[in-house]
């Protein structure tokens, strides 16, 4: 059930963002930067790369945003 509302709360935010608010994904950016972190320090081997490379991760994401098509893959695509 918690899953679920996860889900329907990202797919919420995804869409705001999509639609231009940056609210939304400040939102977004603040549920997932510790993941993005996590995953880059696991590569870089340095903690303020790896939080370099989630900057730049989040950035790119944003411009990106009108491709993503399935809401659902949010994780994986980002």
């Amino acid at each position: 059930m918690a899953q679920q509302e996860g889900m329907q709360v990202l797919r919420s935010l995804v869409r705001k963002a999509k639609n231009g608010d940056v609210e939304a994904y400040t939102e977004i950016v603040k549920r997932y930067q510790d993941m993005v972190v996590g995953y880059a320090f696991s590569m870089l081997g340095d903690f303020h790369l790896a939080e370099d490379a989630a900057q730049e991760t989040f950035v790119a994401a944003y411009l990106d945003l009108p491709s993503l098509q399935r809401i659902e893959a949010f994780t994986g695509w980002l």
